[in-house]
């Protein structure tokens, strides 16, 4: 009686040639690629967000931006300090100067002041100075990416952002 049930009932969603075990295995990829994806289209996700970067970073380097008090005053920050000679050797191999691209020499202030962020072991920063140094780029980013200073650096800014959620999903 339960060989006839049995055989009157349709067959396992996972029945296959790989046994249960492969239909399952193969039940699992198939949803977390729905997320996940390929590692082809995980590159290409990638090559796409670099080059809108380099476009719209290029337009908000370009745009001339001139410094302020408010500029003068995070640039006494210790920490800014310790940032300039890593935003000073970049500029310098990218041939810019302060002078001539404010804003692009100040995001290389901005990824020393990520570098410091970013320390572990016995050089990581302890939680207050932490606190300070990313309460001084936030200020930073702030000042660059204002509407009377730099908005297309902002824009810049998130649009990498938004395209960096998908390729964070698909990475994890």
């Amino acid at each position: 009686a339960l060989q006839k049930e049995a055989a009157a009932r349709a067959p396992s969603a996972y029945y296959g040639p790989k046994g249960l075990e492969g239909q399952q295995n193969a039940a699992r990829l198939a949803e977390v690629r729905t997320v996940g994806q390929t590692p082809q289209a995980l590159s290409s996700a990638e090559a796409a967000r670099a080059a809108e970067a380099a476009k719209n970073y290029g337009a908000a380097y370009s745009q001339a931006v001139k410094a302020s008090p408010e500029l003068a005053v995070m640039a006494q920050n210790p920490y800014f300090r310790e940032a300039l000679p890593d935003a000073l050797n970049l500029a310098k191999a990218n041939k810019i100067t302060p002078k001539e691209n404010l804003t692009q020499f100040l995001h290389y202030v901005k990824i020393s002041l990520d570098k410091q962020l970013a320390r572990t072991g016995d050089t990581a920063l302890a939680t207050t100075e932490k606190r300070a140094v990313t309460e001084l780029q936030k200020e930073l980013v702030g000042w660059m990416g204002s509407a009377n200073k730099n908005p297309q650096y902002e824009a810049a800014r998130k649009a990498f952002a938004d395209a960096s959620g998908p390729i964070n999903q698909m990475k994890i």
